[in-house]
């Protein structure tokens, strides 16, 4: 049983060495996720870096864009012209403007 776990471990310290070699950016993200992450045989940031690699070369190949809202907040109407956040950590605040009926909208905010 020694002699077991003892070969084990060896081949995959062996198998940790030879990873060195492969470039998982070309690995395709969902791989790189199901398979190589879970094996415990490459290092999170040799896979980090690869994650960082994809994303770089699928905005400058593909045309991607990460960009989003700085603070993208969901408002609810409560019937007045005070709108509430839908997430708790946001207050209420008042907007001074016509309350709104139907639609939907969306305030860019620069502070």
């Amino acid at each position: 049983s020694s002699d077991l776990s003892c070969a084990a471990s060896g081949r995959k310290l062996q198998a940790r060495g030879l990873t060195r070699h492969i470039k998982f950016a070309e690995i395709p993200p969902s791989i790189l996720l199901s398979e190589v992450t879970p094996s415990g045989l490459v290092d999170r940031d040799v896979i980090n870096v690869a994650f960082q690699e994809q994303a770089c070369a699928a905005e400058q190949m593909h045309g991607v864009q990460f960009k989003r809202a700085r603070c993208a907040l969901e408002w609810r109407s409560s019937g007045t012209n005070v709108f509430a956040s839908a997430l708790p950590a946001h207050s209420a605040e008042l907007l001074d403007h016509a309350r709104f009926t139907s639609g939907r909208h969306s305030w860019e905010l620069k502070v």
